[in-house]
């Protein structure tokens, strides 16, 4: 099963500029970032000859004028010390990166799904195709304050409550191939925009890739 190494949080109430420091982790580990951005606008790697692959596309809740991305590489020596993206417009950001082991690649997902005011919070359900999988989830919220919380059973990698968009990534153990349920998070205080994303990391084989977008009023 792969293991999660590392991870590290980056954040600002304001600008285009997104950088987050690089996780503890060797050549050949799988480097990942979540960003979420509070405005309708692009989010691009900005890490020169290094790049990152976007696994998941600019994902915007336009009501409130958010978006989110997700990206991945596997690291190479000579990485940089800080990873650095680039938003199309000016707002508050966060972004989390963390690691996983050299042989961690995508199984299942990434799945994006948004929501808003009055939906609760959930990443999308999925199916594994090998056993001893890492289930990946994040809820990012358009909001400047909130504690994100859950989902129950799963382990934090990364949260925040103030000072960027706020929100939560975690992730738990699939010994078993199959399907994995659909995740909530409960969101104090309710009642915001919401971004997840739900995906699987296996520890090596053959990888699919899906992608699923679901908008809520």
């Amino acid at each position: 099963m792969p293991s999660i190494i590392d991870s590290t949080i980056g954040n600002a109430t304001s600008g285009t500029a997104v950088s987050v420091a690089a996780p503890s982790s060797s050549v050949g580990n799988v480097a990942w970032v979540v960003v979420m951005v509070n405005t309708n606008t692009t989010i691009v790697d900005n890490n020169g000859s290094t790049t990152f692959d976007k696994v998941v596309s600019e994902t915007n809740v336009p009501a409130a004028g958010a978006t989110a991305a997700l990206f991945r590489r596997v690291l190479q020596s000579g990485d940089p010390s800080t990873f650095a993206f680039t938003s199309g417009a000016t707002g508050r950001w966060t972004a989390v990166a963390f690691t996983t082991d050299a042989v961690a690649t995508p199984d299942d997902g990434p799945d994006a799904s948004t929501g808003g005011d009055l939906a609760t919070p959930t990443a999308a359900a999925l199916t594994t195709t090998v056993a001893n999988t890492l289930h990946v989830v994040a809820c990012m919220a358009d909001i400047s304050a909130a504690t994100i919380t859950g989902p129950s059973g799963y382990t934090l990698i990364e949260t925040l409550t103030s000072g960027g968009q706020c929100l939560r990534v975690a992730y738990a153990s699939v010994p078993s191939a199959g399907s994995v349920a659909a995740q909530t998070f409960g969101p104090d205080p309710p009642g915001f925009e919401w971004v997840t994303f739900s995906w699987a990391v296996a520890g090596g084989g053959t990888a699919s890739t899906r992608l699923m977008l679901l908008g809520i009023g």
